[in-house]
């Protein structure tokens, strides 16, 4: 399968599927803000008792901010997909695609 193929049936796909996100249901965030501060106190109570060394501690909280900071673009990139999908035309789509399987 040739890569402008590929594309444009996920492109199909994300259009065509209804279903919201794991990380849009209504539970997710405070699940996830809740592991969160849990992983954070367990950190903070190891590097404490010195079972882990502070620059462990600083690089662990530190990548548990890089994901949630991408958790969040995720979602704002994902509120804005009902507005943007209304204006991509899927016929255009759906006849590249015949073209391409000939």
């Amino acid at each position: 399968m040739n890569k402008e193929k590929l594309i444009l049936q996920r492109w199909l796909t994300k259009i065509e599927n209804d279903r919201p996100p794991l990380c849009m249901r209504a539970w997710f965030n405070p699940a996830l803000w809740l592991m969160l501060a849990l992983v954070i106190l367990i950190l903070l109570q190891l590097g404490e008792n010195k079972e882990i060394s502070t620059i462990v501690v600083v690089a662990c909280s530190s990548l548990l901010g890089l994901v949630v900071g991408f958790i969040s673009s995720l979602q704002a990139s994902l509120k804005q997909w009902p507005y943007i999908k209304k204006h991509i035309n899927t016929e255009s789509i759906k006849s590249r695609m015949s073209e391409l399987n000939t």
